[in-house]
């Protein structure tokens, strides 16, 4: 994915329309110390796919506004953008819509799933957003300019089988088993239950590559990594397993 980036140098042109229209109208706007009022808006980021709509009488500090999307989407993510300047703050919400192709979507992955979420603590949070099937768009509220993702939301899929996929996650076992993968935007779990006797390679694929990821089973004190977007493990099956893969060394 090529690296994009756009800046709109908003706040003054449209502080200049909306004074003219406030005169006109009779009325003023008002301005403090780094803050502008800024008129009804809609900027269009070209080639991103991003708008931005800042709503009447929202307010933001006078600084251009920048949209990046980052070459390779953080872990969690189908897309991530940095809004900046990071702290902008909106009040009401300003609204995000991001265009959503097919091309973007990994395997296991819909459309209905995806949502908008901020990144917090290293951790994907959702914000209120949903996917627009009349526009193919995923479209949010904002408060502030941050990091933000499209993330799917969390699901699980269960079955006897080898394969097993979910928002853009594989898992592929070297014979049948029983198996629950679940994939949230902060990690994922596969459950596999008891076959006596029975030891299995199981391979965990569509990892971002080049973002170390830790793998655990049955405990934080049994782990591997990997950054190369799989981790292929030898899983006894005398018991039922519980595996799962996080961006963070848990403790």
């Amino acid at each position: 994915m090529a690296h994009r980036s756009r800046k709109a140098h908003v706040c003054l042109g449209l502080l200049a329309i909306g004074a003219v229209v406030a005169f006109l109208a009779g009325s003023l706007l008002r301005e403090g110390p780094g803050i502008q009022a800024v008129a009804d808006c809609s900027v269009t980021f070209e080639g991103s796919g991003v708008t931005i709509q800042i709503p009447d009488q929202a307010t933001a500090h006078g600084s251009p506004i920048e949209v990046t999307e980052l070459p390779a989407p953080m872990p969690g993510s189908i897309r991530t953008f940095e809004l900046s300047p990071h702290g902008m703050t909106f009040s009401p919400s300003a609204r995000v819509n991001v265009d959503v192709n097919d091309r973007d979507l990994p395997p296991g992955t819909s459309k209905e799933s995806l949502r908008l979420a901020v990144l917090q603590d290293g951790q994907w949070r959702l914000v209120k957003s949903r996917f627009n099937p009349d526009t193919a768009r995923v479209e949010g509220e904002i408060a502030h300019f941050s990091t933000y993702g499209i993330v799917a939301e969390p699901g699980e899929v269960n079955d006897v089988g080898t394969i097993y996929e979910l928002n853009g996650i594989s898992v592929e076992a070297s014979e049948e088993i029983y198996a629950r993968l679940s994939v949230t935007p902060a990690f994922i779990m596969v459950y596999v239950g008891e076959k006596a006797g029975t030891t299995i390679d199981l391979t965990v694929s569509g990892l971002p590559v080049d973002v170390e990821h830790f793998v655990y089973v049955d405990s934080h004190d049994a782990h591997t990594s990997t950054a190369t977007g799989s981790a292929t493990l030898s899983v006894d099956l005398d018991s039922a397993r519980l595996i799962w893969v996080e961006p963070h060394l848990s403790t």
